[in-house]
């Protein structure tokens, strides 16, 4: 079966090199036979936050692979392309500055046999039909990614055959970025020719216009019937060295490409797949590349005289039509100054009648032109109607052209327009069906690819409503992904607006939110049975506030700790009175939060970072002892705490430690979005199933299970700057204190 090999290339440059940089390079053998058996050599590598030195080193580095191509023989048990990348493999070719990113594709095509290495993350794919005659993708550097070793730049090698009718695509890596590889199929597999192909992804990526340099090329042999040979693919990766003597694994990659691939480069093409019939291919080249070159012809030794005598010949001719060259260039150069000279010279006389030659000037202008008249009336009458249809022909003509041309503009810039239009909207369903069927992962990633495109976009006037629609779709799946939810805040009391002052902390004991502050001793009591407000004083105690409250299981009272971090006050809801609690210290602390867990107290001394425990007694709580037995974390910016049998400390920055006995456990929550970088109070305890965390910065309540899941985020619109909560979740209710007022959420 004849076949015809259509390679074509595509190359858009960006506006910052420094950014990206892109090397294409497509060698074509001339001569000799050995030369050509070696086939095409192609390259395609991006460097993004390289520097000159970098694309330097990259290009001396393609280029001596090229030389070393051709002109090292085949190993019996190596490829001349195995052998070169072993040797730069061993040399630890590396770029100047580690943060230069190297993504670089580098293979041989002999006929129909396709061999390449690849490092970092390039695009190849092999487009291929299937048994009912349906077109199907394999990301051939995803299938081998997980067999590259760290340690080499070319760590393995893949090969084998393209079979008529398959697609083979190489593109540079943020080629991704822009296309999808449903996209990619669509395009290449879709019916266009491979030339129509690459002019489309020139078109798109031109006007994308973010900075990054794009490349790549199309592999295709069209078949003279439409019979397809079916194939296999197997892979051989390297353990070693690129190749394993051995194989290690016959994974088939494709139904229709790389038949039977070992560690060592076929010599023949004897030996099909068992249900395959042997086929006899002629490959017949038909390229199109602007970055294809032959590789320079090398022959043996001639006889050196007649060589530099053509040389001197070409020489001397060239040297000749150089002078010509020269001659007419100062000619024409001179003709032009000693004109412009006399214009000048007869014009500054006209301006300053200089010598009284103004008159004699302007006669000799007039007369010139009197005389260009009378040459024309004289002209017969047939010669001035051609002269006149000349010059209107070539007007017509020449503005034909200049407006075919701006159509053409207009057009294929309207098309590009439309596809980009098209591929943000693509990329929008493809996010929105991705979370429908659960893949939060891809949505994730296609909702981001939709918000840079749409960036990019420039939308036109009679488009944006269109646009318009597509961004609120992509905050509408913003928001899902977040999984916030803007819930309805009912308003329960406004301590505010019965005039007391600011209240900073909430606890809730019975039926009772109780709401205190660090600058006062009046404590505010809200029942919400009897919808009452008191207003309690504790002055008689000498203190001047509170900073932080807790309640036990039990829910039979309201602990206080003061303004000077060691005192305490217990609060009785059922006389709704307050007494001061005995505690006590071994030292000086700085109590920051405390807890009540089975009837022990549990408190915070943030200066020696440090947990206290302390028993239950008449009137209060015994001395504290130290609760952490490692104490290696720092929880001296604590502040909040809550327990359920292990321990949990919240810091200010918005992590969370947990300790069960004393000892600190891992714990990895689901990074909210947005970040979690600072947090107020934290709630939990034993017959509770969720988390719940209060970030006041971003006025929102976070719910995690105890495994770390993200289940839900919260906010409100009546929000200005939640401080404290209180949570009822067996109620499915949380009550926020938010600016004096009291509101009440639904969490469930």
């Amino acid at each position: 079966m004849n076949s015809v090999l259509q390679l074509n290339e595509f190359f858009v440059e960006g506006d910052n090199q420094e950014l990206s940089h892109v090397l294409l390079h497509i060698i074509q053998p001339s001569t000799p036979e050995e030369e050509k058996e070696k086939g095409y050599f192609f390259v395609a590598c991006e460097i993004n936050n390289g520097d000159k030195e970098d694309v330097v080193n990259l290009q001396a580095l393609m280029d001596q692979v090229e030389n070393d191509y051709y002109e090292i023989p085949n190993e019996p048990n190596k490829d001349a392309l195995e052998v070169i990348l072993d040797k730069i493999n061993h040399e630890n070719f590396a770029l100047t500055r580690p943060e230069a990113d190297l993504h670089c594709l580098v293979g041989a095509l002999r006929g129909n046999e396709l061999v390449f290495s690849f490092c970092g993350h390039p695009e190849a794919l092999l487009f291929y039909k299937n048994k009912s005659g349906q077109f199907q993708k394999m990301d051939l550097v995803a299938a081998n990614e997980e067999d590259a070793g760290e340690d080499k730049l070319f760590s393995q090698i893949i090969q084998g055959r393209v079979s008529p009718g398959d697609y083979f695509f190489v593109g540079t890596s943020h080629i991704a970025s822009c296309f999808n590889h449903d996209r990619l199929q669509k395009i290449i597999a879709g019916g266009r020719t491979t030339e129509q192909s690459a002019e489309h992804f020139e078109k798109v990526l031109a006007g994308i216009k973010n900075g990054y340099s794009f490349g790549g090329l199309i592999i295709h042999f069209s078949p003279e019937t439409d019979i397809v040979k079916t194939e296999k693919i197997a892979k051989v990766a390297s353990e070693n060295t690129i190749f394993n003597a051995e194989q290690k694994t016959a994974r088939t990659l494709s139904p229709s490409l790389f038949d039977n691939i070992n560690n060592k480069m076929r010599t023949d093409d004897k030996e099909d797949d068992d249900d395959a019939a042997p086929v006899t291919e002629k490959i017949v080249p038909q390229t199109a590349s602007a970055h294809l070159k032959q590789r320079p012809v090398i022959k043996t030794a001639e006889p050196i005289g007649p060589k530099i005598i053509s040389a001197i010949k070409i020489i001397g001719k060239g040297l000749r039509y150089i002078g010509y060259g020269v001659y007419y260039f100062f000619f024409i150069l001179a003709k032009l100054i000693v004109n412009l000279g006399r214009l000048i010279i007869m014009l500054f006389f006209v301006a300053t009648n200089l010598q009284n030659r103004r008159r004699a000037i302007l006669e000799s202008w007039a007369d010139s032109i009197r005389a260009f008249k009378r040459r024309m009336n004289e002209l017969p009458l047939i010669t001035k109607i051609l002269a006149i249809a000349s010059i209107t022909v070539a007007v017509v003509f020449i503005g034909s052209v200049l407006y075919l041309q701006t159509q053409k503009n207009r057009i294929e810039a309207n098309q590009a327009y439309r596809e980009g239009l098209q591929l943000v909207k693509n990329q929008t369903d493809a996010a929105e069906s991705a979370l429908i069927y659960g893949d939060e992962n891809s949505a994730k990633q296609q909702a981001n690819e939709a918000k840079n495109l749409l960036a990019n976009f420039v939308c036109q006037p009679a488009d944006k409503q269109i646009c318009s629609e597509i961004s609120g779709r992509l905050a509408t799946l913003t928001q899902k992904l977040r999984r916030m939810d803007t819930v309805a805040a009912a308003l329960v009391v406004d301590w505010g607006a019965l005039g007391f002052g600011t209240v900073e902390k909430i606890v809730k004991v019975e039926s009772k939110l109780i709401g205190f502050a660090s600058n006062t001793s009046t404590v505010a009591v809200y029942d919400l049975l009897t919808k009452e407000n008191k207003f309690i004083i504790a002055s008689e105690n000498a203190l001047n506030g509170f900073i932080a409250g807790a309640v036990p299981k039990e829910n039979d009272y309201a602990v206080l700790l003061s303004s000077d971090k060691k005192t305490i006050v217990i609060f009785d809801p059922k006389t709704a009175s307050i007494k001061k609690g005995e505690i006590s210290y071994a030292g000086a602390p700085e109590i920051k939060s405390l807890i009540v867990y089975n009837r022990r107290l549990y408190t915070l001394d943030v200066a020696a970072n440090q947990i206290y425990r302390h028993d239950n007694i008449k009137g209060g709580f015994g001395q504290g002892k130290d609760w952490l037995t490692n104490s290696t974390l720092n929880i001296r910016d604590g502040v909040d705490m809550a327990i359920d049998g292990d321990m949990y400390i919240l810091k200010a920055t918005g992590e969370l430690y947990k300790f069960t006995q004393g000892e600190p456990q891992p714990l990895n929550l689901e990074p909210p979005e947005p970040p979690l970088d600072s947090a107020n109070e934290i709630w939990t305890y034993t017959d509770l199933n969720n988390i719940y965390l209060l970030d006041a910065k971003n006025k929102r309540v976070i719910i995690y299970d105890k495994t770390g899941k993200l289940l839900r985020q919260m906010t409100a619109e009546d929000f200005t700057g939640p401080s404290s909560f209180a949570v009822e979740e067996s109620k499915g209710t949380a009550y926020v204190l938010d600016s004096n007022k009291i509101y009440e959420i639904k969490i469930k």
